[in-house]
């Protein structure tokens, strides 16, 4: 669920989708496939005002701007939802170097065993209790854990979405390359610097509410606190080279308070790797 109150109605379930056949594809060194989904209207539970704005000013902004393959979705179902992954899994090639980002703005229900789970449009409860047709959020780290890409980001704009964290699990610090990163984040997409950065594997995930938290959705025809200044950042950044310490630093409690956000976003790593700090990162690449 995504809270009404304040200036916001919760977040739970997607709609239906906009499914495309997707061609066999190279995600290349440097390169980002990302999936974007977003849900407003659901069959059991309350429609959203502001989930597929965040999706699609997202999409927008990282088609333009940024070095990405993108495959959108809105309002889609289990099945459909289903088959996309399964579709990614299966039709792309990750080379060594290569990102895969999935962003997914909906409504979310904390369950028991299962954990927090993700609402599709036909995500329900049956007589006996049990949600069906929902995505557990522990299952998508571990697909997004079993793909080849080098790094990976899960950004998850859903009630409970930090499922077992509630406090920051990641230390993302900045890159201490040439000049303190100066060189860095100026750098050619192509650099050697930037090849040299896309080596280690990393799996990382930013929820925009902590497991006990419900998140804001916003007020009607804007976008939620935390996407907004997700968006924000990428949107205003002028260097050629962004990444997730700076994305931190601007999704910052203070930043979401003023937005009245009614949540703490949370940075997870995870999948068992054993990182160095300067390895745990992501990169956002311009064009």
């Amino acid at each position: 669920i995504r809270d009404s109150s304040l200036a916001s109605i919760s977040r739970g379930e997607p709609l239906k989708s906009d499914n495309e056949m997707l061609q066999d594809s190279i995600i290349e060194q440097g390169e980002t496939l990302c999936l974007i989904i977003g849900n407003n209207s659901f069959q059991g539970f309350n429609n959203l005002n502001n989930t597929t704005n965040d999706s699609k000013n997202l999409r927008d902004i990282l088609a333009s701007r940024y070095q990405t393959t993108i495959i959108y979705e809105e309002n889609i179902a289990y099945v459909d939802y289903l088959e996309v992954l399964l579709k990614i899994k299966k039709n792309y090639q990750f080379e060594y170097g290569s990102q895969f980002l999935i962003y997914i703005a909906s409504h979310g229900s904390k369950e028991g065993i299962n954990g927090t789970q993700i609402i599709l449009t036909d995500s329900k409860r049956q007589k006996s209790g049990v949600l069906v047709n929902a995505q557990p959020v522990i299952q998508l780290q571990k697909f997004m854990n079993d793909i080849s890409a080098t790094k990976t980001l899960l950004i998850l704009d859903v009630c409970y979405s930090g499922d077992t964290y509630d406090y920051d699990f990641i230390k993302c610090e900045k890159l201490k390359l040439e000049s303190e990163g100066t060189k860095f984040y100026n750098a050619s997409p192509y650099s050697d610097i930037i090849k040299n950065t896309l080596t280690e594997e990393t799996n990382l995930c930013i929820a925009s509410a902590s497991k006990n938290q419900t998140a804001s959705d916003g007020i009607k025809g804007s976008n939620s606190p935390f996407s907004y200044l997700l968006i924000k950042y990428l949107k205003k950044y002028k260097k050629n080279i962004g990444d997730t310490y700076q994305l931190k630093n601007h999704l910052n409690k203070k930043n979401l308070r003023k937005l009245d956000a009614i949540s703490d976003p949370v940075f997870i790593t995870y999948g068992g790797h054993d990182l160095d700090p300067l390895d745990d990162n992501f990169l956002f690449i311009k064009k």
